[in-house]
């Protein structure tokens, strides 16, 4: 539990208090990150958020209902002009016309019988799609409820049970602090001791139970420091076993009860980290074959479904990146603080006991911390969000060339019947050259649109699962050498 203090013992044990401290709010840090996590699998936001975007995005009909409708209102106002420009209709022209009317009602029959079959198939792929989802949100279910265990262990692993189902802590019978006979400290310990027993009671926290004797430790030493200034030898001697007997209670609850128990804890994430694995390869798997069938859309990608899809699926995988960052960043923290606590040094008159130094588990355990790919699923994350950031700013400008083609076309419509005049005639061909060009742009950014979203739906959701899956394998083999390593001897 650490080298020899060179300075005073007051400050040695001031410094160990300060890191169990720490440790006591890393801990609680870590609990509260794991249920987060394992909250933020189980509540299906994320899941329902990738739904709804691959299915908005796959799924151009209406898309395409709206494009044909504006292109055939164009297209209406041009008949009408044109027609208001010819003179009046001839016997020809009328007959001309007869035969057109009559071809176009077949070629539109004929077009809504297409798009009744198109439309039946476009449903049935839907179905398939969602069913294909479903089973990616069914994998988050299964992740949560494997990290829900490893909740369980870290708000019930820190206290034990004796065989009347009694909670209990081990060594608890020799938690008593030693009897002094000073009448003084006879008192004063007591009185310490019914403090210490209050602070390190049953149900609390192994690290709690620490952080009270190490406070208690630091009383006996201060005591220790003010005997020898006073030159008593039976007091000194009387304080020094005190102080060495709290250290032993320390060193005891380390070994007994929280290297075990880290142990415990190591194998559970082990196991958790085993089934998430499985879980994110199935993920990327279905996202994988997806990507085989995937048909980007044809149509437009900015109406208000395509917005709040993405808006949603930016928001959830934003609070997914930060769930997973805290759970691990958390973790680290916790063990790096035991680490600290457990190699600091100690009072130089605890010099010579059994004591182990630095807790090999835990410079195990760090280590391992430091070499996790835990970057690379932020880094995919972090792509992740860049691109449905990209394709955010790009509907909003598909959304405004689109308005202003609107626009253009509702001036044409109202300059059709003044063409007679030259003056309207000239604005009407000014139009429909600025119509014409901002319809290019429109088509042009409507493409870029398509490409995005496909960029996202293709590459981005498989890059995130991926990472994930190699993440969660390097976990459970590194976790599972370690956890073998300590499985069957002492940490």
């Amino acid at each position: 539990m650490g080298g020899v203090a060179s300075s005073s013992g007051k400050s040695v044990c001031q410094e160990r208090i300060q890191l169990s401290r720490l440790a006591i709010q890393q801990w609680d840090a870590f609990v509260k990150a794991q249920k987060n996590y394992n909250d933020l699998l189980e509540e299906k936001k994320i899941a329902a958020s990738i739904t709804e975007f691959v299915v908005a995005y796959s799924s151009d009909s209406a898309a395409k209902l709206q494009d044909s409708s504006l292109g055939g209102h164009h297209e209406e106002k041009n008949q009408k002009h044109d027609a208001d420009q010819k003179s009046r209709p001839t016997k020809k022209n009328q007959k001309h016309d007869a035969d057109q009317k009559s071809r176009t009602v077949r070629e539109n029959d004929e077009k809504m019988d297409h798009d009744k079959g198109a439309a039946n198939a476009n449903v049935e792929d839907k179905g398939l799609l969602k069913l294909a989802l479903k089973q990616v949100e069914d994998q988050f279910k299964k992740a949560s409820v494997s990290g829900s265990m490893v909740y369980k262990l870290l708000v019930t692993e820190l206290t034990s049970t004796d065989d009347q189902g009694k909670t209990t802590t081990k060594g608890h019978e020799n938690s008593k602090l030693p009897r002094s006979s000073s009448a003084k400290f006879l008192f004063l310990a007591r009185s310490r001791s019914t403090k210490v027993r209050s602070l390190a009671c049953d149900d609390c926290s192994t690290v709690e139970k620490l952080h009270a004797w190490e406070k208690h430790l630091r009383f006996e030493v201060k005591r220790v420091e003010n005997e020898e200034k006073i030159g008593r030898g039976l007091e000194v001697e009387i304080a020094r076993e005190s102080a060495v007997a709290a250290f032993n209670k320390i060193q005891k609850l380390r070994d007994d009860e929280l290297q075990p128990q880290l142990a415990q804890l190591l194998k559970g994430l082990k196991d958790n980290w085993t089934v998430m694995l499985e879980c994110h390869e199935i993920q990327n798997k279905i996202m994988s074959d997806m990507v085989q069938s995937y048909s980007e859309p044809q149509g437009m990608c900015c109406d208000a479904s395509h917005l709040i899809a993405t808006v949603k699926l930016k928001t959830q995988v934003q609070n997914w990146r930060a769930g997973f960052t805290s759970y691990i960043s958390s973790q680290k923290a916790y063990i790096k603080s035991l680490d600290d606590w457990s190699k600091h040094s100690i009072p130089s008159f605890c010099k010579g006991k059994d004591n182990n130094g630095r807790t090999p588990l835990l410079a195990d355990w760090l280590a391992c911390l430091h070499e996790l790919p835990d970057k690379t699923v932020v880094s995919a994350m972090d792509e992740f969000d860049k691109q449905v950031e990209k394709l955010v700013e790009q509907q909003k400008k598909e959304r405004a060339l689109k308005s202003q083609v609107d626009k253009l076309n509702e001036q044409i419509c109202r300059l059709v019947p003044k063409t007679e005049a030259s003056s309207s005639s000239n604005k009407l061909n000014e139009l429909r050259n600025r119509l014409t060009k901002e319809e290019e742009a429109y088509q042009t950014s409507k493409k870029n649109t398509q490409d995005i979203a496909a960029n996202v739906v293709r590459v981005r959701f498989t890059s995130i699962f991926q990472s994930l899956a190699e993440f969660s394998k390097s976990v459970a083999k590194k976790y599972g050498e370690i956890a073998e390593k300590y499985g069957d001897r002492d940490c």
